[in-house]
């Protein structure tokens, strides 16, 4: 059985941006409503489910 995954569905994606930290790339996704945003030790994750927010 595979798991659904929003990122195999094209809805979802961990981003970086070199020399941006990664609250301020949060904050970012937040003010564009871009969905649940969270945010790891090397990533941003974002996706299109419902806001959630927290850090993962």
């Amino acid at each position: 059985m595979t798991i659904p995954s929003r990122h195999r569905a094209g809805q979802a994606v961990d981003l970086t941006v070199e020399g941006m930290p990664g609250e301020v790339l949060a904050t970012l996704a937040r003010r564009f409503n871009a969905g649940d945003v969270k945010v790891s030790a090397t990533f941003v994750h974002i996706d299109t489910g419902a806001v959630r927010g927290g850090r993962g």
